[in-house]
């Protein structure tokens, strides 16, 4: 009997500490700041390579990237993939985008300020300026709203100029 008690309280202390184990949750991982997500993206579009930028419509001044890097020349370019992709941002200075506001596309008489998105074929793109005029898509969208360099937008908010 003696025997028994002592499996019994071994028993019980095993699953007093499993169980406080499997109470102690991980807290989910913070999110990296810098992603501009895009969903749904036509599937013509799946495999194909995408470039974001935040730009000065009247200076041309480049005020966020949205690549792998921040450079007219040998850009590389996020992937769709299943209808979306995820671009990382930088800033015109190569650091990460952390903003939290809500950028706007808009054109008054002293200000021109474009959320522009370009769909090319391949990547890299040897030289951005050549290579506007090859994209299989571009245009802007009218708003998007971020938190923390963060920010997830539809395509079907798109304004598809070609």
């Amino acid at each position: 009997m003696k025997k028994f008690s002592i499996k019994l309280v071994m028993l019980a202390l095993a699953l007093v500490l499993g169980l406080a184990f499997v109470g102690c949750g991980s807290e989910p991982e913070p999110e990296e700041p810098g992603i501009l997500r895009i969903t749904n993206i036509p599937s013509e579009f799946n495999g194909k390579y995408v470039l974001f930028r935040y730009a000065d419509g009247n200076t041309g001044q480049t005020m966020i990237w949205g690549s792998h890097t921040t450079s007219w020349r040998n850009v590389n370019l996020a992937q769709i993939t299943n209808g979306s992709v995820d671009i990382p941002l930088k800033t015109a200075q190569g650091l990460t985008y952390d903003g939290t506001e809500t950028l706007i596309t808009r054109q008054t008489d002293t200000q021109a300020l474009f959320l522009f998105l370009y769909i090319f074929n391949s990547s890299p793109i040897p030289d951005l300026n050549a290579e506007v005029a090859q994209a299989l898509a571009l245009g802007y969208f009218p708003t998007i709203s971020f938190v923390n360099g963060r920010a997830t937008v539809s395509y079907l908010t798109f304004n598809r100029q070609r």
